[in-house]
């Protein structure tokens, strides 16, 4: 089964992670949703560390993080609050497509 956060405000993901594995999950460059809808990412930028530029994923090198033997999930991140989706440029439909690459490997998903 693969879980897939999507709220901005990633509950899902607070209930699955303690706060310490998913910074671990960050810091180590995991996957999150965000990387699911940011095909062209904007910079991040930190008053401490300045500017990193990000470079989008092609959805097919997106890995779920294994929670448990049957469980993945894609943990959220409140940086999805930066994208923008205007109809027609393609970015509503990553996640649909996302799943589609990955519906080999999983027999359910669940949205939140």
């Amino acid at each position: 089964m693969l879980l897939v956060d999507v709220d901005p405000q990633f509950n899902a993901t607070q209930c699955m992670f303690s706060p310490q594995r998913y910074m671990e999950h960050i810091r180590d460059g995991g996957d999150t949703v965000y990387d699911i809808y940011s095909e062209n990412p904007a910079p991040i930028i930190s008053a401490v560390a300045g500017v990193a530029p990000t470079e989008g994923k092609e959805l097919e090198d997106i890995s779920p993080t294994e929670y448990s033997e049957n469980l993945h999930i894609v943990p959220g991140n409140l940086e999805i609050c930066r994208i923008e989706v205007v109809p027609g440029h393609g970015t509503e439909m990553r996640l649909k497509a996302f799943l589609k690459s990955k519906s080999d490997q999983y027999d359910f998903a669940i949205i939140d």
